[in-house]
C-alpha cells in the first residue's frame, strides 16, 4: 500500500503507524532472547532485530532528507503536507531508536547508545513541536521513558512534568472558545 499508493492519506497513515509495529517486533525479539539460553541464538536473534530496526532507521532518515529537498525548494506546493510529513518522520526515528532499544539488556551498551539517540531526537523534536503538535507532549513521555531506562529517575521525572506543564496549557474541552487556551487536548485524551 505505502509503495503503490505513495502520496494517500491511508499510505501516510500505514507509514506514520509502522514505528508501533517496530515496537511489538522490539518486544517480541526481547522476549525470544530473554527466553533463549543459547549463546549463539540470542546473538542471531538480536542480530536479525537490529538489521530489521537499521532498514527502518535508514528509510526514516531518507524519508528526513527528501523532505528537507522538497521543503527547501522555493517553488514547492503542497507546503502544509510537506511539513506534516517531516514532522511525523522525525518524530517515528526517535521512537524508532527507543524501540531498538528494548532488544538489548539493560546493561548492553547498544542499549544505551539508542535510548541516548532517542533522547536527542526527542528532545530536538520537542523544541521545534511542544506547541505544535499532541506528538510533542508524546516526546516528553517518550524521552522520560528514555531516561528511566537511563536510570536517570530525576530527568525522568522532569520529562514527565514538562509534559504535564504542556497538557495543562490546553484548552479545557467543557470551554473551547477561551482564547486564552490555544492549545486544544482531543477529548479522547483529556482524562
Amino acid at each position: 500500500l505505502i509503495s503503490a499508493y505513495p502520496r494517500s492519506e491511508e499510505a501516510a497513515s500505514e507509514r506514520n503507524s509502522l514505528p508501533e509495529v517496530y515496537r511489538l517486533l522490539g518486544e517480541t525479539y526481547s522476549s525470544m532472547v530473554g527466553q533463549e539460553e543459547n549463546p549463539d541464538k540470542k546473538r542471531a536473534l538480536k542480530d536479525k532485530a537490529q538489521e530489521i530496526f537499521t532498514e527502518a532507521k535508514s528509510g526514516l532518515e531518507e524519508r528526513l532528507e527528501q523532505f528537507k529537498r522538497l521543503l527547501a525548494d522555493p517553488g514547492a506546493t503542497n507546503v502544509d503536507y510537506l511539513n506534516d510529513q517531516y514532522m511525523q518522520a522525525r518524530y517515528n526515528l526517535a521512537k524508532t531508536y527507543y524501540f531498538n532499544s528494548k532488544i538489548y539488556g539493560p546493561d548492553e551498551a547498544n542499549r544505551k547508545d539508542r535510548l541516548n539517540k532517542a533522547v536527542a531526537a526527542f528532545e530536538d523534536f520537542a523544541l521545534d513541536y511542544q506547541n505544535q503538535s499532541f506528538l510533542g507532549y508524546e516526546a516528553f513521555i517518550y524521552m522520560g521513558f528514555c531516561h528511566r531506562d537511563l536510570g536517570k529517575t530525576d530527568d525522568a521525572l522532569a520529562d514527565y512534568d514538562e509534559a504535564i506543564a504542556l497538557a495543562s496549557s490546553w484548552d479545557d474541552p467543557n470551554n473551547p472558545t477561551d482564547p486564552t487556551q490555544p492549545y486544544p487536548i482531543p477529548e479522547e485524551l483529556h482524562e
